[in-house]
């Protein structure tokens, strides 16, 4: 999907939950990079964000999360995620060291934008090897 959104002409942005963070807090440094790391991901055309909670629950990757999610949501730019959790299930990952309130106003940003597409079978890494 995201190789058909960039052949279109719109600026993608393709990275796991995971990576987006790390690339986040190495923008900590104190010189002033971390908003436009933020914005990369907050402003795109389209942004994927695959293995939604698979990262680190910490207060500060929820917090940064937040801001990515809330700013696509609130300019509703169309954004994909894909998770091996349900949304409800979601919920209480990324809320799992305490930072609930975040995590839910998350979930309730996904619940409200997107529409689950279930997938089931084999995993086709694991198949591919055999």
């Amino acid at each position: 999907m995201a190789n058909a959104f960039v052949d279109a002409g719109y600026r993608t942005v393709f990275t796991t939950a995971s990576a987006m963070l790390e690339r986040i807090k190495a923008s900590f440094s104190g010189n002033g990079e971390t908003d436009s790391v933020i914005s990369r991901y907050a402003a795109c055309d389209v942004l994927v964000l695959d293995d939604l909670g698979k990262e680190d629950a910490k207060e500060w990757s929820s917090n940064m999360m937040f801001l990515v999610i809330n700013a696509r949501y609130e300019n509703m730019r169309p954004t994909i995620f894909t998770s091996n959790y349900s949304p409800q299930a979601l919920s209480k990952r990324l809320g799992r060291k305490g930072e609930t309130e975040t995590a839910e106003a998350i979930a309730s940003r996904l619940s409200e934008t997107t529409i689950p597409i279930h997938f089931t079978g084999p995993d086709m890494r694991i198949a591919s090897r055999m």
